[in-house]
């Protein structure tokens, strides 16, 4: 149920900051969904870090196998359309950077 309310409550600040936050790159040009994006690139990422845990043979976080991590993901992804968009879009591997392709110097307002 903490992962429930936990998830609840992510879903909710970052509709929040769809809604009411527009995210400018230096040039102006409005960055679209930038909340879904950065979910989406953190879900990425984190499926990368399993898939290298697993790779080497370590044991990881206890009850988190890669398959109760993918059911979790599953969980997140189908409560927001536009994640479940992005998600589905991805192409190739697993990435294991938390960086986002943007510019600095990207203004919010």
């Amino acid at each position: 149920m903490v992962i429930c309310y936990a998830r609840g409550v992510v879903l909710t600040l970052f509709g929040w900051i769809h809604d009411w936050c527009i995210v400018k790159t230096p040039d102006g040009e409005v960055v679209e969904d930038l909340p879904s994006k950065y979910l989406v690139n953190l879900i990425n990422a984190l499926v990368g870090y399993k898939d290298k845990v697993k790779a080497q043979g370590l044991k990881g976080a206890p009850h988190c196998a890669l398959w109760m991590l993918k059911a979790q993901i599953s969980n997140v992804v189908k409560c927001d359309r536009s994640i479940e968009m992005l998600w589905g879009q991805r192409t190739g591997r697993s990435s294991d950077s938390l960086r986002m392709d943007m510019d600095e110097g990207c203004m919010v307002q």
